[in-house]
């Protein structure tokens, strides 16, 4: 029975931390004052890593053994990335296109004295306002961060086990 629940649970909880990620991004964009910072991504990556470890905490109570704990862990970081990266897109692409202008505009005014942060600025122009770039930068940090979390909560669970059954260390 939890041979189906385990990878289900996993990715229900994977795509809600994405989507808390993606609206997260959105919200913020809607409700901030130009130029709009990245502090709506910094706010739903913290949510998808509560839901990142909650889903893990879940899944453990499903399956005892390590492997399947990691499994849910990537599979909670495959659905957290893929989620919120099709948000930042929706946002960027569609939404608020001319987002990445106005971030891109605002560095540029910050380095104007600067002549080597100007020729940084230049130089990582197109990435910075490609949104597909953009995008896939955004759901990469998503999905990186729930999946390290989640691995290290599945490790603590394991250890926990360890523990309890007073067994030696390896």
């Amino acid at each position: 029975m939890s041979a189906v629940r385990l990878p289900a649970l996993a990715l229900a909880a994977g795509t809600a931390g994405g989507a808390v990620a993606a609206l997260s991004m959105i919200g913020w964009a809607w409700l901030a004052p130009p130029p709009v910072g990245r502090a709506g991504e910094a706010v739903g990556l913290l949510g998808a890593l509560v839901l990142a470890q909650a889903g893990v905490r879940a899944c453990a109570r499903l399956e005892a053994r390590f492997a399947r704990r990691l499994v849910a862990a990537g599979l909670i970081a495959l659905g957290a990335a893929l989620v919120s990266s099709l948000g930042a897109f929706a946002l960027y692409a569609w939404l608020q296109p001319a987002l990445l202008a106005g971030r891109q505009a605002a560095l540029e005014a910050a380095a104007h004295g600067d002549p080597a942060a100007l020729a940084r600025l230049a130089a990582a122009r197109i990435a910075n306002l490609d949104p597909r770039f953009q995008a896939l930068g955004a759901g990469g940090v998503v999905g990186f961060f729930t999946l390290l979390l989640g691995c290290y909560v599945a490790f603590r669970g394991q250890v926990a086990a360890r523990l309890a059954r007073r067994l030696p260390p390896d």
